[in-house]
């Protein structure tokens, strides 16, 4: 009888996010959230449940996952397309590494060469301003696309802005490293 259980398979709970955090999430389809109202959510939630340790590793996870742009995004995709991917595996699953805009995959390889032989951080800091405005940019077209169901869109600008957040942690890389020369 003991060996019994032993064999069998340990299943962790799973409460879908939109159910999890109610308040904050209005529509599995609606990409947009309000942090704020995450944020009190997960408090209220983690004191609610502070007695039960599997159940508040659950809701950080969740909150993790719904606080983080990219994050959300697989958890949304993957949740209405019924897919099982970890979240840590993003560059696992095919749909979310290809991008065919070579036009942009060339201005983003340009755009990194370029910051790598620019030592005026003036010149840096407005590089990373601009990427920062077409990442918004993306970030509400994302949004829209997801509310109009159009999520083969979506993806493409989802690729687009996961390749620009490089970018930018690039230029920000960049700017350290001016800095130190300059110091």
């Amino acid at each position: 009888m003991f060996s019994k259980l032993i064999k069998q398979p340990l299943f962790k709970r799973f409460i879908s996010y939109d159910a999890l955090f109610s308040q904050t999430i209005k529509s599995p389809t609606n990409y947009v959230i309000n942090l704020d109202t995450l944020r009190k959510e997960n408090r209220q939630l983690l004191l609610q449940n502070r007695e039960d340790s599997v159940k508040t590793e659950e809701i950080n996870d969740t909150y993790k996952n719904l606080s983080d742009d990219f994050l959300r995004y697989i958890l949304y995709t993957n949740n209405l397309f019924n897919n099982n991917i970890e979240f840590g595996g993003l560059d696992s699953d095919p749909r979310f590494n290809k991008i065919n805009d070579f036009e942009f995959l060339e201005e983003v390889m340009d755009t990194m060469e370029q910051t790598d032989n620019i030592s005026n951080i003036e010149e840096l800091e407005t590089m990373k301003h601009n990427v920062e405005k077409t990442c918004i940019d993306l970030k509400m077209g994302i949004e829209r696309d997801f509310e109009a169901k159009n999520f083969e869109d979506s993806l493409e600008k989802f690729m687009k802005f996961k390749y620009l957040n490089n970018v930018k942690r690039h230029i920000d890389q960049r700017i350290e490293v001016v800095e130190e020369l300059e110091g």
